[in-house]
């Protein structure tokens, strides 16, 4: 294996190796960014609830889930445990933060085979009447999923870059050096081929010597 070559798997590994590194911190800290987002979404949707509540009595809506742009909201007045109109039981926990005796509180749970995020506080103003504000989790979900396809694919590209251009950049720094051991090559076997020459010299020179003298 040249010397190039063994440059360019080096550095391809490191950078393979800090590649990922870094993947394993950005990959969680997206999501976890991406969460507390949809979290400050949810609660600002739910703070507009008496805004939308006349509204929503006009239609006659109340106590329905309805769109409220990415999100769903529903308003439920004299909240009891139980099912609610198209949408997920309520619990006693629920009750609990409609009356006061609980603070507003995050949970996950599915409902219709989709999972949501769900934020219920008690509506301002109104004791008993509950508030929440959902939003599918599939959404944060798919955004997370396809950066980690996009890390998947650019921490092998990358690393595959990196030894390429390390393996170039090793042929030129290298070239000289391999120029220069092939005139030390050049000479060591020019001075072995004159020592060789020399020493047949004078073992000829000798051996007339010696025939001469008989």
């Amino acid at each position: 294996m040249s010397l190039r070559t063994r440059v360019a798997i080096a550095v391809g590994a490191v950078v393979f190796g800090t590649l990922a590194i870094v993947a394993a911190v950005v990959y969680p800290a997206v999501g976890a960014n991406l969460r507390e987002k949809n979290d400050q979404a949810l609660i600002q949707v739910a703070r507009e609830a008496p805004t939308i509540a006349a509204k929503l009595k006009q239609a006659g809506t109340v106590g329905q889930l309805v769109p409220f742009g990415a999100s769903q909201l529903q308003i439920l007045p004299n909240a009891t445990i139980g099912p609610t109109n198209g949408f997920v039981d309520l619990t006693a926990h629920d009750v609990q933060v409609a009356d006061g005796r609980a603070g507003p509180y995050f949970h996950d749970e599915a409902y219709g085979r989709v999972d949501y995020r769900i934020y219920t506080m008690q509506f301002p103003g109104d004791p008993g009447t509950l508030v929440r504000a959902a939003l599918p989790v599939s959404d944060a979900a798919s955004t997370q999923a396809a950066l980690g396809w996009l890390l998947v694919v650019l921490i092998p590209v990358g690393a595959i870059g990196a030894a390429a251009v390390a393996r170039l950049a090793a042929g030129r720094v290298l070239r000289p050096v391999g120029r220069l051991t092939e005139t030390v090559e050049r000479i060591r076997a020019t001075a072995t081929s004159a020592r060789r020459l020399r020493h047949r010299a004078r073992t000829r020179s000798a051996g007339s010597g010696r025939h001469s003298a008989r």
